[in-house]
């Protein structure tokens, strides 16, 4: 029956009801747990982020578990945004930059698959 529930906000209030349906018996129960799981959803669509991962539904470049497009690796400033001044950041680094946060692809050099992500992550990184 709890199957129904998968996928649905953990919110709200919850209670475990427990009953003895069969006469003649006694017993007590001494402890009851009820642990929750929440998987990261990162886009809302309602499938877990590893799950859109492991089916090609979304994209991990970096591998770090989170979907490309939840990513705000872009914000080399970690302002919030991805604007001027990381794109100020990512042309003050250009050429070979081993470890350096321009270097978005950890290629060892800040380049042009690296302004190329700056500019598809342009924007607000309030999502996810």
């Amino acid at each position: 029956a709890l199957a129904a529930l998968v996928g649905l906000p953990p919110d709200g209030v919850w209670r475990i009801v427990v009953g003895d349906a069969v006469a003649g018996d006694a017993g007590s129960l001494a402890l009851a747990c009820l642990e929750l799981s929440v998987s990261p959803d990162c886009n809302g669509n309602g499938t877990p982020d590893a799950n859109d991962i492991a089916s090609g539904a979304s994209v991990d470049t970096d591998g770090d578990g989170v979907p490309d497009e939840c990513d705000c690796s872009s914000d080399i400033d970690g302002d919030g945004d991805v604007d001027a001044a990381d794109l100020a950041a990512i042309l003050a680094a250009w050429g070979p930059c081993s470890g350096c946060p321009a270097d978005l692809d950890g290629d060892g050099a800040v380049a042009a698959t690296d302004l190329t992500s700056l500019l598809a992550g342009w924007g607000d990184c309030g999502q996810g």
